[in-house]
Parts: structure tokens; C-alpha cells; sequence
């Protein structure tokens, strides 16, 4: 399974012109046992911005990032999901925004890439967390992270890619 989602991400890296990189790691536990764990890396450039993606299979963990030279208040957003059976129960969507401009409500509303990746979340029980905030060296970070612990985890770092650079071509 790590294999194949390996191969998708290359796949996905090459569709985005990005440099793409595993670390093969072995990491040592107190009961003397040697696991076997990967960092993969994407990063790509797009209209003058980087954007980072890094998984590390031992902590089970995707991160996409991209930092902004300048601060952007209006801008700070959190949209987080939430528990499958508690959407089911009320009948919401999984996914909610704990703040946020009525402007990128809209943005993320009306895109079909935040769409997408809302399907393939869905479909696979993944659990995206993405932010829009500005960090203390007055500069603007959107991250999005989520738990890569269940099947096909790769899938959904396509449509964030494309995410990112709608949201670049909006608002930067």
C-alpha cells in the first residue's frame, strides 16, 4: 500500500512540475525494535510562491504548505471537519469553518478543487485541516494537514495542489 501511494505521489509531483524526494529512515524504539518509516517531499513552485508538501509515514502525517511574504488579515481562516458519524446523525457537512471572511467562504465554497478533495476526504475518511493565518514574522501561512492513516492518502494531494494555486491566483 505504501508503494503504490509512493508511485501516485511521484505521479502527482511529475503532473505539477515539482521536485520530488523519499528519505528512507529507520528509527529505533526503546523495546530495541527498528521500524521502517519514509519522508516524502514535494515542492513546487508556482507565480513566484512555494508550495511544500512533506509526509512522514512514521508520524502519519501530510502537511501542504505555502508562506506569503506579506500579512494578510483578512485573509485568517480555519476550516475543520467534523466526526463522520456526528455529520451523518445532524445531517452537516463534514466540513465547517470555525472562522473566516464571507470572501473566502466564497472562494472555498465556489472551488472545484475544495470540492474535490472534500469527495476523495469522504470517500477514504480523511480528515483535512486547513488554516489561513499570518505567523509572527508577518507572514501569511496556509497549511492544510491531515492523518495519513487510512488507504488511498495520496489521492486527495492532487486537488490540494491545485487548491493552492487557485487560491494564489485569487487572493496573491
Amino acid at each position: 500500500m505504501l508503494w503504490m501511494e509512493t508511485k501516485e505521489l511521484e505521479s502527482i509531483g511529475k503532473k505539477h512540475n515539482a521536485k520530488f524526494k523519499i528519505i528512507d529512515n529507520n528509527y529505533s524504539s526503546l523495546q530495541g525494535a527498528t521500524l521502517f518509516y519514509l519522508k516524502i517531499y514535494l515542492q513546487l513552485h508556482y507565480k513566484n510562491h512555494v508550495i511544500n508538501v512533506k509526509i512522514i509515514t512514521y508520524q502519519r502525517v501530510a502537511t501542504v504548505v505555502c508562506v506569503f511574504n506579506q500579512k494578510k488579515d483578512s485573509l485568517t481562516f480555519e476550516i475543520d471537519t467534523r466526526e463522520y458519524i456526528i455529520s451523518l446523525l445532524f445531517r452537516k457537512d463534514m466540513y465547517f469553518f470555525k472562522n473566516g471572511s464571507p470572501q473566502i467562504k466564497s472562494f472555498f465554497n465556489k472551488n472545484i478543487h475544495y470540492k474535490k478533495m472534500k469527495s476523495i476526504s469522504n470517500e477514504t475518511g480523511l480528515q483535512p485541516l486547513i488554516k489561513g493565518f499570518n505567523d509572527d514574522d508577518h507572514k501569511y501561512n496556509l497549511t492544510t494537514t491531515y492523518g495519513i492513516n487510512t488507504k488511498k492518502w495520496g489521492q486527495v494531494i492532487d486537488p490540494i495542489l491545485y487548491l493552492y494555486k487557485d487560491f494564489i491566483d485569487e487572493f496573491f
